[in-house]
């Protein structure tokens, strides 16, 4: 074996170590590309999905708007939260006038009257139906009345 055998066994040796290398560092390169390639169609799905449900969301919006803006004189009150919608405060503050409410009326019913009734809405009007009035009031009934004390005596025609 001369020098020029060995040098170029030495370079067929190194040629072949480096190509090995290349496969190896290629193998790798494949296998990331292949985790980094995945199946994204569930995600696309998920995408178009959330896509779809934001887009009725927004024309529920805009139809609510709508109603709102053409519901004009009728009542329009929001409805009561419920106590998964309140805030904290929001619940305590609602505790704090249910507390108070219900002292109140054990005040009324403790002083001697009975719990304080909430007077019912009139449907119609604001008058009272005819044939029931009001009991007349001590005051009402003196100013259509002149007194008259018991010592004195009427006038007799």
């Amino acid at each position: 074996m001369g020098k020029e055998e060995a040098k170029q066994q030495s370079k067929e040796a190194q040629r072949a170590k480096e190509e090995a290398a290349f496969q190896k560092k290629q193998e790798r390169r494949d296998k990331v590309w292949q985790v980094g390639a995945k199946d994204t169609s569930k995600e696309d799905a998920v995408a178009e999905r959330e896509a779809a449900a934001k887009a009725r969301k927004e024309a529920a919006a805009a139809q609510a708007a709508r109603e709102e803006h053409t519901m004009g004189g009728k009542n329009t009150k929001p409805k009561k939260k419920t106590t998964d919608e309140m805030t904290p405060a929001e619940k305590k503050a609602a505790l704090e006038k249910k507390k108070a409410a219900a002292a109140a009326a054990m005040a009324a019913i403790a002083a001697g009257g009975s719990a304080p009734v909430k007077p019912k809405k009139k449907a119609e009007s604001s008058e009272e139906p005819e044939g029931i009035a009001e009991p007349p009031t001590s005051d009402s009934v003196a100013d259509g009345v002149e007194r008259v004390s018991i010592t004195e005596a009427p006038a007799a025609d």
